[in-house]
């Protein structure tokens, strides 16, 4: 999927500074690919050195390069469509030159030491600054400054873009996100991007309360430009209101045409029919018997007059544009013209 994804244009290569070929660009991309549909779903860390040093032999015996060599400079292969927030195409592609994202790298690593320190007890903390001295302090912070200076100038380069991003989105929404964007993060905003730019792309996301899952997954949301569709639980919420959410979302989506994103935890779960019809969305697209007859005339009613619009744009276009450009562009170029037209 990831593959298929990229857009190897002319541009493209002039901007990917090491995109020596084709093959070479090809290689990343099915490296990524193992890296998110493999080395995601493992839980342990044995496991993933395991599949490390799998991944090692495997690219050397069958692309004959070495692993060094593919992921370059960065400990990490990212490859994402928002690493050009001025591209109005969004090509998906690798965040391979980070040079000129620029950041305070030592700001940020000043953060994260203040953050790691409120992590600790008082007594402990209280108890490590008295039984060192000043000049070890120094000492030690500078050489965990230089021994991570490649870390950090990866990780808050990146952070450059996604703080823009956050940014923009804190300033159209009602509840701002304050958010500490480090490496980890930077990736799993990756992660969730491409899944949900995928046709019918869905995750699950694992990990303790309070770990950023949702607000990673609103700013991904944000970044695609698509629109997050929620529950709100009550104390009267039960399966009715459940199926009403539901036919509002799927007439969002379906019939409204919006990009959207359907977000549920599971404390939102309160009844087991709802893992079904969720199961449902996941397996099929739709939930059975969602729509009684009525409604259902009514999407299929709405839709006819959408299609009519679409064929009568097309046929405009058709007529409007002259035969050399009808050759020059596909008929998939001028039915996603028409479809954003109408």
């Amino acid at each position: 999927m990831g593959t298929c994804l990229l857009t190897h244009s002319l541009t493209y290569s002039l901007t990917y500074p090491r995109a020596y070929s084709l093959t070479h660009l090809l290689t990343c991309s099915q490296v990524h690919e193992c890296l998110r549909v493999f080395s995601d779903r493992l839980i342990d860390d044995s496991d993933r050195s395991w599949f490390k040093e799998l991944l090692n032999k495997t690219v050397k015996e069958q692309f004959n390069v070495e692993w060094s060599k593919i992921k370059g400079e960065h400990e990490n292969i990212i490859f994402c469509n928002f690493g050009d927030p001025k591209s109005l195409t969004k090509p998906y592609s690798e965040l391979a030159d980070r040079s000129n994202l620029g950041n305070n790298s030592l700001t940020h690593l000043l953060t994260y030491w203040l953050t790691h320190s409120l992590t600790h007890s008082p007594t402990h903390s209280l108890t490590y600054l008295l039984t060192h001295s000043p000049t070890y302090l120094l000492t030690h912070s500078l050489t965990y400054l230089l021994t991570h200076s490649l870390t950090y100038s990866l990780t808050y380069s990146v952070a450059k873009i996604m703080e823009d991003y956050l940014e923009d989105f804190n300033q159209m929404t009602t509840k701002p996100m304050s958010l500490v964007l480090f490496a980890s993060a930077v990736e799993h905003i990756a992660r969730i991007s491409r899944i949900i730019n995928q046709p019918y792309g869905n995750a699950l996301l694992v990990g303790v309360g309070g770990s950023g899952r949702k607000s990673l997954t609103q700013l991904a949301i944000h970044i695609a430009d698509y629109e997050l569709f929620k529950i709100e639980i009550t104390k009267s919420y039960g399966l009715f209101e459940w199926r009403e959410d539901i036919k509002a979302m799927m007439n969002k989506a379906g019939v409204m045409n919006k990009s959207t994103v359907f977000m549920i935890d599971d404390t939102q779960i309160v009844k087991e029919t709802f893992l079904e019809d969720i199961n449902g969305i996941l397996n099929t697209g739709e939930v059975a018997n969602l729509f009684n007859a009525e409604e259902l005339g009514a999407v299929i009613e709405v839709l006819t007059c959408l299609l009519t619009c679409l064929l009568t744009c097309l046929l405009t276009c058709l007529l409007t544009h002259s035969p050399t450009c009808l050759l020059t562009h596909s008929p998939t170029c001028l039915l996603t013209y028409s479809l954003t037209y109408s």
